[in-house]
């Protein structure tokens, strides 16, 4: 079960126009197979929609046929397909015009990319994407209807093609840049004729030779070619002496009109982000011949893949190697202001994955993201952060509650009750509501005639009165009615009978207490008095109890819930009468040792939620029938191993509820269907999120106009306030690194709290390479220490490894020894093609200094380290070499055993004791590590076991689902002789195979989210691998344990991908097909979980068309 956790974020191509609405701007983004369209709008950009095709998008194109009120996107795809899309305003959706494919049986792929162009006035399409071919596509009466367009190949007399264009002449006319075997490129002019009902290209003009840099041509509105190179640009014209500027020299990547009808000004953005402005000048009218042009620096962005001019002076800049930039402002030909820019993790070239990283109790991950200009470490987590505002170390915590006293309308004062074991300290500051900035101070409680606060004890529950000016706190001896003006007591109830309040709970006027463990009273507060309403004994312990209404907007409540610790019942009680409300079914299966309860509606659901003191946590969704109460769903989940209490809290304008204990979680509704797009809250399941804190004993929300959403969290010796993120959100938080100190490697080393990072540099002029090994807190992401190192030597691996192999060489073990990082090299000088020699270093980090404890010469590049039973295994070419620890002076690495694998390893992972081996072009071998004593000696080998024998080109392997470049290929040893003849007679049999449309760099074990396991569903799905792609993508790869559940999914996953309409109506089949450039296969054993998932947004008379 293959599934994004996210989307690739790396942009193709964008394009803007009046797409969705007459009158608007629209911009249409392509990012890996979807498509996003914006909507300009004063406040920027607003997403209109986003919808997935079948095909990694290659191109985009713009074009606004006659007659026509909005226009048309070509989209093209990377397997030689093309659609035509319109938006349907009523169903709020694409369509599909035209969509077809361009196979040439005969034909050989461009070197290059699809090349496509449009003529201006929409009555003809070119697309270049075989060699010396170009299909013409002529759009019937200026539409582009399904079935309208009729193609003819038209012969380009040259090997390959670097750009086409096309004029809005009558007929067309189409401009080529061609290179020939001469390596000389010109650009040949041809007019688009038609003979005998057939296309055909007639040349009209060639120009002279041009620069060997050009790339881009761009055609004038004066019948002109504007040729871009890397150092200069220049006016191609027939017949007339060729004007050209140079330029600095850089890589032009994408360009960009900004006032296309006059043809006067053209942004380029090259290589190293630096964004510049080609201003031509002509004698008198925009169909002159140009007499001058010159070019001007106007800043740097993101190394852009495309650019896209707005209305409003706004370019969107979409980026491979950056953060896409949303908007840069252009500001009279003279700068660039960057607005806004959104997240993208391409390409991601390592990611580790692990528990504890910046304190997250549950799985986060760091990529290597970025390049160039915009390097950059990414912390990847899914779930709600927690945003620390402030913190006071506090021992001895066991609650918190927080209100705010109002003052005048500008001045606010936040206050803090704090329950310790025998004391109760009230905290606050007072601020302007605009403040941020917190000075927290004891307040005075303790003067006047009659001070109201009971400091001495140790606090039950508080909150605040109905009209808000007064405080209610509940301590074991009695219940205080505080005034908040000079905190003064109002009124106090104590227990007739002096026994103890054990538990209670305040909502508004209204108080439920629990007196001597077993008896429920009921009171009010009415003006300033407190009134006994109901006292009931119940002859059972009352463990917890809530008298908070459902909906939180609702003042009072009519009912109060409570805990049994004799017979683990949940009950509800009628107020004011304290009446039994029988639950049917009964609300006490495995509901032992209740320690909190909660009363609250998520979504349109109400919710009866009980924590329980061994982490687990119940839910039982209640419906009522007349008086009558029903349980209509029971689940439980296990959230840790410490007691769980519960805190209900407002997050942008909707209820969630805070469970607080040793692996904290939020809980909040999911939406089914339509009701995800709607802004009312849907009815769907009950969702968990993972929270990135430590243990957290009591959540209060604090409601302040300075600090919305924010909340006040009691953990172990601290008190920390801090706003919550959106709930059910993958969060990404950026660290950037020095330019053009691309991240290339990176290891978590758990037991130091430290990142090791290996970056590749281009230093001096003319650049050159150099690879540098750094230290990083993984709290701070501070560097604390790094190392260049020699000069050629780049970093191609790392892992973090164990010094307990050195009692395997003989020597003596290092215990109490930190771990160390071991980094794998590859040293390429200027005179050679490929990596003769390799280093193997191990570098060790004892809190204040690193040091490089030893080192190990390969005869080659390390492709690959991994650590292996206190040992380390190492691909240096075509060989896994084991290393052993050995101590002298200091620690030494030596070999202990070489195997020779196929053409070059590199990739490695480990199982127990069996190594795969990922060869880039010799698909995976398998090999068993044994171990044999004879004479007091240890002899360590690696044995063959098993291989694939098919060729193919591996970029990673892990003991789960592999990725074969932009595939997915799962394997699993299959015998075919017998035991005695065990030793290279296996095979690897394939399992699945599968197009993912992305190149994947990384796979890791581990999990993005919280591991709870489902009742309903236990061990069925198991989080096995999390991988990075080249284009941002974050994805997970679950094992579907149960074959009967597999096949109900996979049969789901053929019905939706027939009977879902997509965009471009492309074969989904041809799209998951898993393809080499020699052959193409059916893809089978893997789940489309992205498809798959579609399934929960469908309105219900499509899901069931679809099951059916």
């Amino acid at each position: 079960y293959v599934v994004s956790a996210h989307k690739a974020s790396s942009v193709t191509a964008s394009v803007s126009g009046a797409f969705v609405a007459p009158h608007e701007t629209n911009l249409v983004v392509a990012k890996g197979n979807r498509l996003e369209i914006h909507t300009q709008t004063s406040h920027g950009l607003m997403l209109v929609t986003e919808q997935a095709l079948y095909g990694r998008i290659t191109s985009l194109h713009f074009f606004h046929p006659t007659g026509r009120l909005t226009g048309l996107v070509l989209v093209t795809s990377d397997k030689q397909q093309f659609a035509v899309l319109s938006w349907d305003a009523a169903a709020q959706t694409l369509v599909t015009e035209s969509s077809g494919e361009i196979v040439e049986r005969t034909g050989r792929p461009a070197i290059e990319a699809c090349l496509v162009t449009v003529d201006p006035e929409s009555r003809m399409l070119a697309m270049y994407w075989y060699q010396g071919i170009v299909h013409l596509f002529q759009m019937a009466g200026g539409q582009a209807r399904r079935g309208s367009v009729r193609s003819a190949g038209g012969q380009v007399r040259r090997a390959s093609s670097g750009g086409i264009e096309e004029w809005p002449y009558a007929p067309p006319a189409l401009a080529v840049l061609y290179e020939d075997a001469n390596m000389t490129r010109q650009i040949h002019v041809y007019r688009v004729g038609e003979a005998q009902s057939e296309m055909q290209l007639v040349s009209l003009w060639t120009s002279e030779p041009v620069d060997q840099t050009v790339s881009h041509i761009v055609a004038l509105t004066n019948g002109a070619v504007l040729a871009i190179g890397d150092d200069s640009v220049a006016v191609v014209a027939q017949n007339t002496p060729m004007l050209s500027m140079s330029m600095r020299a850089a890589s032009v990547t994408a360009w960009e009109w900004i006032d296309r009808e006059q043809g006067e000004r053209l942004l380029l953005a090259d290589d190293e982000g630096v964004l510049s402005l080609v201003v031509l000048k002509s004698a008198s009218g925009a169909a002159s011949k140009v007499k001058d042009l010159y070019v001007e620096r106007m800043g740097e962005i993101s190394v852009a893949s495309s650019l896209t001019y707005l209305s409003d002076g706004c370019l969107y800049v979409g980026s491979h190697f950056g953060d896409q930039q949303l908007t840069t402002k252009v500001d009279a030909d003279t700068f660039v202001e960057p607005l806004e820019s959104f997240q993208n993790l391409a390409p991601i070239m390592d990611l580790c994955v692990g528990s504890g990283l910046a304190s997250s109790s549950h799985g986060s991950i760091v990529t290597c993201s970025g390049m160039r200009n915009k390097p950059s470490l990414r912390m990847v987590r899914n779930g709600v952060g927690i945003d620390r505002i402030a913190g006071l170390d506090i021992k001895g915590l066991l609650g918190v509650w927080s209100f705010t006293a109002r003052g005048t309308p500008d001045l606010e004062q936040v206050v803090l009750v704090l329950s310790l074991f025998n004391q109760t300290l009230v905290l606050g500051w007072t601020e302007p509501s605009a403040g941020r900035e917190i000075e927290m101070n004891e307040l005075d409680v303790g003067s006047g005639p009659q001070p109201g606060w009971r400091t001495s004890e140790l606090t039950l529950a508080v909150g605040l009165t109905g009209d808000q000016n007064h405080v209610i706190q509940v301590t074991p001896t009695a219940v205080t009615l505080i005034g908040i003006a000079g905190w003064q007591q109002r009124a106090v109830w104590t227990p007739e009978s002096g026994a103890p309040i054990s538990v209670a709970s305040v909502s508004g006027d209204q108080i439920a207490v629990v007196v001597d463990g077993k008896a429920v009273g009921y009171l009010e507060v009415q003006g300033t008095s407190i009134v006994p309403v109901a006292l009931r004994e119940l002859g059972q312990y009352v463990s917890c109890i809530d008298v908070h209404s459902w909906d939180r907007r609702q003042v009072r409540s009519s009912l109060v819930a409570i805990g049994l610790w004799g017979t683990n019942d949940i009950q509800l009680l009628q107020l004011p009468s304290l009446e039994t409300h029988p639950l049917a079914p009964t609300a006490s299966s495995g509901c032992d040792l209740p320690r909190s309860i909660l009363m609250c509606m998520l979504g349109n659901t109400r919710y009866v939620l009980v924590g329980l003191g061994d982490g687990r946590l119940h839910h039982f969704a209640v419906r009522q029938l007349g008086s009558d109460w029903f349980v209509s769903e029971h689940k439980s989940v296990a959230l840790g191993a410490r007691p769980i209490r519960l805190t209900a809290f407002a997050s942008r304008g909707s209820t969630s509820v805070f469970a607080a204990g040793d692996h904290s979680a939020v809980l909040f509704a999911g939406r089914r269907g339509a009701e995800r797009r709607s802004s009312e809250a849907g009815e769907g399941k009950l969702m968990y999120a993972n929270v990135d804190a430590s243990e957290v004993m009591h959540v209060a929300p604090i409601a302040s106009q300075s600090f919305p959403d924010a909340l006040c969290l009691a953990m172990p010796g601290q008190l920390a306030i801090g706003t919550i993120d959106p709930v059910q959100k993958l969060h990404i938080r950026s660290t950037p690194l020095p330019k053009w100190a691309a991240p290339h490697r990176v290891v978590h080393n758990v037991g130091m709290g430290m990142f090791g990072l290996a970056t590749v540099h281009s230093l001096g002029t003319p650049p050159v390479e150099a690879g540098r090994f750094s230290v990083v807190d993984a709290q701070t992401m501070d560097v604390q220490a790094s190392m260049l190192l020699r000069p050629y030597e780049l970093p191609e691996s790392l892992c973090v490894a164990s010094l307990a192999g050195l009692e395997r060489t003989g020597r003596a073990a290092a215990d109490g020894v930190p771990d160390v990082f071991v980094l794998g090299t590859s040293i390429v000088m200027p005179n050679e093609d490929d990596a003769r020699r390799g280093r193997i270093l191990a570098m060790q980090w004892d809190g204040q200094r690193m040091r490089l404890i030893g080192s190990f010469t390969a005869h080659g590049a390390v492709y690959a380290v991994r650590a292996f039973r206190g040992m380390v295994l190492a691909a240096v070419n075509n060989h896994v070499i084991l290393l052993g620890w050995q101590r002298h002076a200091d620690y030494e690495l030596v070999v202990l055993y070489s195997q020779q694998t196929q053409i070059v390893t590199v990739s490695l992972t480990v199982s127990g004791d069996y190594v795969a081996a990922g060869d880039l072009m010799s698909s995976v071998s398998m090999y068993k590590y044994e171990e044999t004593s004879a004479d007091s000696k240890t002899e360590r080998r690696l044995v063959p076991v098993t291989r694939d024998y098919a060729s193919s080109w591996v970029t990673s392997v892990a003991t789960a689902p592999a990725p074969l470049a932009q595939n997915l290929m799962r394997m699993f040893p299959e015998r075919i002789a017998d035991e005695v003849e065990m030793a290279g007679r296996e095979h690897l049999a394939v399992e699945g195979r599968w197009h993912l449309g992305d190149m994947v760099n990384c796979m890791r074990t581990g999990s993005l989210v919280m591991d709870i396991p489902d009742p309903e569903f236990p061990e069925l799905f198991r989080p096995a691998l999390v991988f990075g792609t080249i284009h941002g993508a974050v994805g997970v790869i679950a094992s579907v344990e149960d074959g009967k559940l597999g096949r109900i999914l996979d049969r789901l996953q053929t019905n939706l991908a027939h009977l879902l309409p997509t965009a471009g109506m492309w074969s989904y089949d041809k799209w998951r097909a898993y393809h080499t450039g020699q052959r193409q296969t059916r893809a089978f054993g893997f789940l489309d979980g992205d498809l798959i998932e579609r399934f929960l947004d469908l309105p219900a008379e499509m899901q069931e068309l679809v099951v059916t």
